[in-house]
């Protein structure tokens, strides 16, 4: 037991330990009603395609898919979730191996409505910095070049719109996210914190609002993620 506290001390922090074990007795104490969360809010920025490093194809292709391929696909995410996706202007680059899908990521520029808890997160300035969210590889092309060749694709679709910053919501425990983007420059720019009991949402954030109390769907605090200033 203090062996694993240790390495949770280690990685996370005590602030984040506390957060991570709080959750980790709320969901078996509640049989899994109740979760207590926290997200960074990180920004990166977005490269020139002259400053993206050649890479090699792979075997893989890469594109922007349109709005019948997004409709005609299988998707690991429920079509009430797609739907919405699509009706708020957002784009899917994906990579496909053999003409079978392998990997995806989604961009908005503009609100993005968090489907894991309820926040509207605005990324700013307007125009000039995006929402990325849901990037997935399948695990057996985790190894490889999919990931990157994603990024790459992704970058250089927001560098043509001018999007010069690209901004997430990565869980505090998710370490392997949060070094990868680290190496993609990505900077801490906010924190929020969500208890969620049933439809009940308490929300801490190190901003505006600060707090909220959310007792429905429609009840959604907003958070704007500014960009870091170069």
């Amino acid at each position: 037991m203090l062996a694993k506290l240790r390495v949770l001390l280690s990685d996370f922090g005590v602030a984040d330990t506390c957060v991570f074990l709080g959750n980790r007795a709320l969901q078996v104490i509640s049989r899994g009603r109740c979760r207590l969360l926290k997200y960074y809010i990180v920004a990166q920025p977005v490269p020139a395609p002259r400053d993206i490093a050649p890479r090699r194809p792979g075997g893989l292709e890469v594109r922007v898919l349109s709005r019948d391929e997004i409709l005609a696909q299988a998707w690991p995410r429920p079509q009430h979730v797609i739907a919405r996706r699509l009706a708020d202007g957002a784009q899917c680059v994906a990579a496909f191996s053999k003409g079978q899908m392998i990997g995806f990521q989604w961009t908005l520029v503009g609100p993005y409505e968090e489907d894991e808890v309820r926040t509207q997160f605005i990324p700013e300035p307007a125009g000039e910095a995006a929402w990325d969210f849901d990037i997935f590889v399948a695990p057996e092309h985790r190894i490889g070049r999919a990931f990157m060749r994603i990024w790459d694709e992704t970058n250089a679709r927001l560098h043509e719109r001018g999007v010069r910053w690209t901004m997430s919501r990565i869980s505090a425990f998710a370490l392997d996210s949060r070094r990868s983007h680290a190496r993609m420059q990505a900077q801490d720019v906010g924190a929020c914190i969500y208890l969620c009991l049933g439809p009940l949402q308490f929300s801490l954030f190190d901003r505006q609002p600060l707090v909220h109390v959310g007792v429905s769907e429609r009840s959604r605090p907003v958070f704007r993620a500014e960009a870091p200033h170069r």
